[in-house]
Parts: C-alpha cells; structure tokens; sequence
C-alpha cells in the first residue's frame, strides 16, 4: 500500500537476516532452526498487523508461505536431529512430502481461482456507478438498490467498497462489465470521476451516460472541449500519474463521453419513471432481447 512503501526494504532486510543465521551459529543445528522460525514468526506477526500489501490475495499469500516455512523448518529439525528411530525419520519424512504437496496444490489452486474469472471474461461487478458525491451520492445509493430489484449481479459504489478505494482504476479497467456516469454539472470535475472515465474509455469498458438534470448536457460538451491541462491543479496531475493515466487521457475520454448516447434520469422524476429507466440499463448490461424493444424511446441521441 502507498503508505507502507517502506515494507519492501523490510523485507529485504528480513531476507538478508535469515542468510545470517548460519554465520552466527554455524555448528548449531538446532539453534539455527531456532533463529529461522523467530525470524519468520516475527514476520508474520507484523504482517498480519499492517497487512502491507495492496491486494488482498498477496497478504494472504505471505501469511501462509510464512506458516509453511516455519512447519517446514521443524519438520527438518527433526530429520536433522540425533534421533536415529526409523519411523521418526519416516514420519518426518511424510511430513516434508506431505507439506512440500500442500504447498504445490495451494498454489496451483489459487493460480486457477485467479485465472479462471480472467479466462471465461467473468467480472465482480456489472455496474460501476461513477459520481460527485455532494451533487448525486445519495441518488447513487438508490440507483443501486434499484438496479438490486433487477439483478442479482454487484454493483460497485465507493462508499461499500472502501477496501477497493485505493486500485479504483484497476476495479474499473479489470472488474467492471460498466461504467455509469451519473451526470451532474460537478461531475466531470471531480479527479476520480476523470480516472473512471478514463480507465474504462482506455480499457474498452462500455459507458452509460446517465443525465441526472436537463441542464447537464452544456456541461459534458464544455469539459469535452476544455484543455485538460487547465482543468487540474498540478496535485491531481500528479494523482492522474500515480495511476499511470496523463491530462492527454483524460481529454480524449471526455470527447468521446461527449459523442455517447446518454439516459436521462432525473432525480426529481416519479419514481416509477425512475424505475423504468433504471430497467433499461440493467437490460442494455445483460444484453437481453427486450431491451431494443423496451427502451427505444429512452436513450437519446442527440448526436
């Protein structure tokens, strides 16, 4: 994570300790397993406090290769010792076998969980709900649970996924099916709505555009217009590189959001209306052969 960037010079350092332990005590077998298993326990404790790493996946996974090298280190204890019954060695030697498989299958096992989604083009999350917060957060929690009545699929909103909040451009470009852009005049003006927009237009992932007022539409066609250079401070320039996206980007995916059909979805409309247009949404993502019947008249391209 950014701010524990300092934990990979740790685990160097932990790494380099763990060559020294033969040098201290070279003729301690014992000792040295000792030493190793403190390392590695110390290790794992720390690990588990500040859970260092950015993804979930890689926390756990230097959780368990710590569990497995210290089990690992007594099994060898015991083969190393002064023991000289056959079936302790047997057993021990069962052991190691027995653990070495563990690990094989573990991580065979999680390459394929990992890998599988990617292959068959599965995605957490159907709809990824872009927004400001001040002008439409609450409008997005009631798009959510409208859409929840239509599919059982998830749906991405910040504020349920604050564990995501820190690779929102990775959700968006490698777990999300769609992007809606809940279209307010702030919008297009708030840093991280430009780096979902971004990411999906870049990532080939489909936008909505979904007009929250009817005095929006002036909005997107100034932004998409604006040099993007202009529109940040040199702070969110800098946050726009942190995620490997430039100003240049963010530029040519407002223009082409400017180009795209939009839904129009105001937020004072009943709310029967509101369901019917949030329908069509959740039709046009799972495309059904209904939804070209259905909303023939909602989607307006004015372009």
């Amino acid at each position: 994570r950014p701010e524990l960037f300092y934990f990979g010079f740790w685990y160097n350092v932990r790494n380099f300790v763990l060559t020294l332990v033969p040098v201290i005590a070279p003729n301690y077998y014992a000792l040295q397993v000792f030493l190793c298993s403190l390392v590695f326990l110390v290790w794992l404790v720390v690990q588990l406090v500040n859970l260092p790493w950015r993804f979930a996946i890689l926390n756990k996974f230097d959780a368990y290769t710590s569990t497995m090298q210290i089990l690992v280190l007594h099994v060898f204890a015991i083969l190393g010792g002064n023991s000289r019954s056959e079936d302790v060695r047997a057993t021990a030697g069962s052991a190691v076998v027995v653990l070495f498989a563990t690990v094989l299958f573990s991580l065979v096992s999680g390459c394929v969980k990992i890998m599988a989604p990617r292959l068959l083009r599965h995605k957490s999350f159907l709809f990824f709900l872009s927004h400001h917060k001040g002008s439409a957060g609450l409008f997005a929690r009631q798009l959510k649970m409208m859409v929840a009545s239509y599919t059982p699929r998830r749906v991405f909103l910040d504020v349920d996924e604050l564990d995501n909040l820190d690779n929102i451009a990775f959700t968006v470009r490698s777990n999300t099916e769609h992007l809606i852009v809940l279209m307010t005049q702030e919008a297009l003006h708030r840093l991280w709505v430009a780096v979902e927009v971004t990411s999906a237009h870049l990532n080939e992932v489909p936008i909505h555009v979904v007009h929250l007022s009817a005095d929006v539409t002036s909005i997107v066609s100034d932004a998409s217009s604006s040099d993007a250079e202009y529109m940040w401070s040199g702070s969110d320039i800098m946050e726009l590189h942190k995620v490997g996206l430039g100003a240049s980007d963010v530029e040519s995916a407002y223009r082409h959001l400017a180009q795209l059909p939009y839904y129009t979805l105001p937020m004072g409309a009943p709310f029967d209306e509101q369901q019917m247009q949030t329908k069509a949404l959740v039709e046009v993502a799972i495309s059904t052969p209904s939804f070209r019947r259905s909303c023939a008249g909602i989607v307006e391209q004015e372009r």
